[in-house]
């Protein structure tokens, strides 16, 4: 089966800086089967027309007239369940010892770690395309060199490894919007007023009797019930036990894209 993968990096200029507290250098990669590449694209470029949104769209971009954009996207990361895997690795900067275990080369250990997120989700009798945002390296060899070590690690899979210019790549640029929620999410000082404004809506909408109740099978067949609120287009995602006796909350929010909010109604009524 042939796979494709879109990396990308933040935080790699922490390594050896030797700052105390708590700084990270995370590397996210986003994992898809190669023929659904063209639909993604499709769907992401649908989605910029519908909000207007052109150039590129990294998590640096993020802006209130943007953020309904970047809500429809990782709704539709999600939507695709185990068609679109997304891996990253957090890496304590303070902590990576580049001369005691890298040859006193900062560049060389990234590329080490960048291997590790690779290797261990590359299965045997695959071919796998990896893209890496294009970057200036003190080495020009490193991308050539992170590909013999992959290929040589896993002889009954075909890796190649391929920098691209991430301007000009949507997916790469969803990965980058991945890779920084996730040290978002690690900000303990950061206070989402959105989400929390809406915090109470959950246990409303779970006990509204005239709530629309979707239900829906995701690629690995586990069930999923939505709960909508016409009045506020307010949707809460459970997951539910097989005896759909118990369920286990998974997401809640503002259904702003009239698209998604077509999408969702098209799910067979929860009965």
């Amino acid at each position: 089966m042939d796979f494709e993968v879109y990396c990308d990096e933040s935080g790699q200029e922490l390594f050896g800086k030797g700052e105390s507290g708590e700084h990270f250098v995370l590397i996210g990669s986003l994992w898809v089967r190669a023929e659904n590449r063209l639909a993604y694209k499709e769907y992401i470029k649908q989605l910029r027309r519908e909000h207007k949104v052109g150039g590129e769209f990294k998590w640096k971009r993020v802006s209130p007239s943007r953020v309904n954009f970047f809500l429809d996207l990782v709704r539709f990361f999600f939507e695709q369940g185990d068609e679109m895997r997304f891996r990253v690795i957090v890496l304590r900067a303070d902590e990576m010892d580049a001369v005691r275990f890298h040859e006193s080369d900062n560049e060389l250990m990234f590329y080490k770690f960048y291997y590790q997120v690779l290797h261990h989700w590359i299965l045997d009798f695959n071919r796998y395309r990896v893209f890496v945002d294009t970057k200036t390296n003190r080495l020009h060899s490193r991308i050539q060199t992170l590909e013999k070590c992959l290929r040589h690690a896993n002889l009954s899979s075909l890796v190649q490894v391929q920098a691209l210019p991430s301007h000009e790549v949507d997916l790469l640029q969803l990965v980058d919007v991945l890779t920084e929620a996730v040290r978002g999410s690690g900000t303990k000082d950061r206070f989402d007023l959105v989400r929390a404004e809406h915090m109470d809506w959950i246990s409303a909408v779970l006990c509204d009797g005239t709530a629309e109740l979707y239900r829906r099978f995701m690629p690995n067949r586990k069930l999923r019930r939505i709960a909508l609120v016409s009045s506020e287009d307010y949707a809460v995602v459970t997951e539910v036990e097989r005896n759909e006796r118990r369920a286990q909350f998974v997401t809640a929010y503002v259904v702003n894209s009239a698209v998604a909010l077509g999408k969702m109604r098209n799910n067979p009524r929860w009965r």
